[in-house]
């Protein structure tokens, strides 16, 4: 993996930012906008730092409350590694959200992603989910309120290292907190989002 940390956790009135590649090149960090009351927004990067140079806590002065995806990046074999970490902030002060992303570089299940920490809203956007195997073999994913299975959004044989691309519909799905589940290889990771 190309970060040796990648982090975004709040305190007091601010965000403590903690990356680090494990090579010497620098981390860009990056902040967009995911959501706003009801809406679910495209991705727009509202702060950006110069790479290398992230404060140790970030405190914006005008920040509007919402939904939030802290963006890590750095170069890695001619391509550019990303890591990404949600937050909300409400009444001036950040919260953390659930994992949008499970990466790893061993073991059934290599990456679990959602685009955003939101969906449905006004304008009833859709959750994309994406995922990758490291070796061949059937894969369930499970869209999970609670602990109470949603839908059954995939269950099939998958091959290793093709990307999988998985649309949630926001129709018929109440408000709330949701988990998705990737189960394969005796292996299960969770991600989360939020129906607006």
């Amino acid at each position: 993996a190309a970060f040796a940390r990648a982090a975004a956790r709040p305190r007091g009135r601010g965000l403590a930012l903690s990356a680090a590649a494990r090579g010497t090149a620098p981390v860009s960090v990056s902040v967009q906008v995911a959501a706003r009351g009801r809406r679910v927004l495209p991705a727009r990067t509202v702060h950006r730092f110069a790479a290398g140079r992230t404060p140790a806590v970030w405190r914006p002065r005008r920040l509007r409350d919402g939904l939030y995806l802290v963006r890590f990046a750095v170069p890695a074999g001619g391509d550019t590694s990303i890591r990404r970490v949600a937050v909300a902030r409400s009444g001036g002060r950040f919260h953390t959200l659930p994992a949008v992303e499970r990466a790893s570089r061993c073991g059934p299940v290599r990456l679990l992603r959602v685009q955003r920490p939101a969906f449905g809203g006004r304008g009833g956007a859709p959750l994309r989910v994406s995922f990758r195997l490291g070796r061949s073999g059937r894969a369930r994913l499970d869209l999970l309120r609670g602990s109470r299975v949603a839908r059954r959004l995939h269950s099939r044989r998958v091959t290793a290292g093709r990307a999988v691309h998985v649309t949630v519909r926001a129709r018929g799905l109440a408000r709330g907190a949701y988990r998705l589940r990737l189960s394969a290889g005796g292996e299960a990771v969770t991600v989360g989002a939020r129906r607006l």
